[in-house]
């Protein structure tokens, strides 16, 4: 089980990479709206769409979902 949610995840990967969620949606293909919903847990970004994800954010499916993933060093 993940200790931090995935839309937190996703949020703090995006912050520490400095783009807004708007560009996070454009990168992935979808709506601002989309990605505002990941980030606040209403709905989750489908399989397919999970490896461009760890792409856009720098980080290896592995990491994104590992058990002790902590908000890395600002």
């Amino acid at each position: 089980m993940m200790d931090r949610p995935l839309g937190e995840r996703i949020k703090t990967l995006r912050v520490m990479l400095s783009m807004s969620q708007r560009e996070l949606a454009m990168l992935m293909g979808v709506t601002p709206q989309a990605a505002s919903k990941w980030e606040h847990g209403v709905s989750c970004p489908d399989i397919m769409s999970l490896y461009k994800l760890s792409r856009v954010l720098q980080i290896s499916l592995d990491d994104l979902f590992a058990p002790e993933f902590v908000k890395p060093m600002e």
